[in-house]
């Protein structure tokens, strides 16, 4: 399900595994066949998970980011806090790029 999914990212993050590229390739699209089913922290942590992966797919977080900007009034602080990291990197690592939600609320 969505939240194992976010978990697992997660887990791999907060340990800093970065180089399992198959993996996580596989996980990306996990995230985004299941994407409806991923609630505002779950979405939150999952965005942080791959930014700090450096993830280098931008079409992924235009994805995933349409979907969080539907749920943007249910990111607690946690979220909030996470989406501005994801935000952060999202500008130094597509300069000039547009993105459907970066964090911008509250």
């Amino acid at each position: 399900n969505s939240q194992n999914i976010a978990n697992t990212v997660w887990a791999f993050a907060t340990v800093g595994i970065m180089k399992a590229d198959p993996l996580f390739d596989s996980i990306a699209e996990a995230v985004l066949s299941k994407l409806d089913s991923f609630d505002a922290q779950s979405l939150a942590n999952t965005l942080w998970a791959f930014t700090c992966f450096e993830w280098p797919d931008i079409d992924f977080f235009r994805v995933v980011l349409t979907t969080a900007a539907r749920k943007q009034d249910e990111f607690d602080e946690i979220g909030q806090s996470q989406l501005r990291v994801v935000s952060s990197y999202l500008r130094s690592r597509f300069p000039g790029q547009a993105f459907p939600f970066a964090y911008s609320k509250k």
